[in-house]
């Protein structure tokens, strides 16, 4: 285990300090939970089974009530923005449900998602946004056609390897990048209605734990929280609807409360933190029954 200090910190949803068992405005000796070895992460509970807090961020999906999606010229194009994991997630999902009976025939499918290319480089490169458009022009649709984006969240650059409670967590920096990244979107695509954001998977398995591991990848879907909270108080002005999508991080082998569990099987090699074929369709019927919740994606 690794004792940290910590001192008051405001965090992104309004928190002056991180746990419910300590005094505010004192300075404090917490106990991180260890960063394990590969395996299961007894510590942590799914966000959205949390009925507690972790270091004072309330558990629980944070809603934000249902989006009107409509169709422009009879399609709506859903896009992924994502790094490698997403792409490879989103191009399983559509394998498998492009033109399925379930689905509307107006739905589109166009994966943008780019291996090596997470939120810092989706702010920063205007390159990745032009080969997206490339894409969708490409696929027979038009850009006002895009109506819905799933954002599969996770940082670049997480070398320190810092999560909560520390000031310089991961969790601050993702949160401003969810928010950068959402209001990206509404200026490159000014007819997306609903952006629907996804952490990262299970990542317990993975070798590379410090910065690739857990507790990094659980957090992530408290950084979503936040930022669904700032586009609800204003802070996100020139961004689209945002909200959930499925969430899919989940203890190993115990099911979250979508359903969703990982095993080793699910990973390249067991302890890559890229998903195998399996993980991979465990994403993309996630997605899928997700998506079922809406009467225009359903025929």
């Amino acid at each position: 285990m690794r004792d940290r200090r910590i001192s008051m910190v405001s965090t992104a949803l309004g928190v002056t300090c991180f746990a419910a068992s300590i005094g505010c405005g004192t300075t404090e000796e917490l106990t991180q939970p260890p960063d394990p070895l590969p395996g299961p992460t007894p510590s942590l509970v799914p966000i959205d089974q949390l009925g507690g807090d972790y270091f004072g961020l309330s558990g629980g999906l944070r809603s934000n009530g249902t989006p009107t999606v409509t169709p422009t010229d009879g399609r709506i194009v859903i896009i992924s923005i994502s790094m490698s994991n997403g792409n490879l997630e989103f191009l399983k999902y559509i394998d498998l449900y492009d033109a399925h009976p379930d689905v509307s025939p107006e739905i589109g499918l166009v994966n943008c998602a780019r291996g090596g290319n997470a939120l810092e480089r989706w702010v920063e490169r205007q390159e990745l946004w032009d080969e997206c458009k490339d894409r969708v022009t490409n696929a027979g649709f038009t850009l006002d056609q895009i109506k819905v984006v799933w954002a599969k969240n996770a940082n670049q650059f997480t070398d320190h390897g810092l999560t909560l409670p520390d000031p310089g967590a991961d969790y601050y920096d993702l949160v401003d990048n969810i928010s950068a990244l959402s209001e990206r979107i509404g200026q490159e695509f000014p007819s997306v209605q609903a952006v629907f954001h996804t952490s990262r998977i299970y990542a317990g398995w993975a070798a590379a734990q410090q910065t690739r591991g857990e507790p990094m990848s659980y957090e992530g879907g408290l950084a979503i929280n936040a930022a669904i909270e700032r586009w609800q108080t204003g802070q996100i002005p020139n961004a689209p609807w945002i909200g959930w999508g499925p969430y899919l991080w989940a203890n190993a082998t115990t099911p979250n409360g979508q359903g969703v569990f990982w095993t080793q099987d699910d990973f390249r090699d067991g302890t890559n933190h890229h998903p195998s074929d399996a993980g991979q369709i465990k994403v993309a019927d996630a997605l899928h029954g997700f998506f079922m919740k809406f009467d225009w994606y359903k025929s």
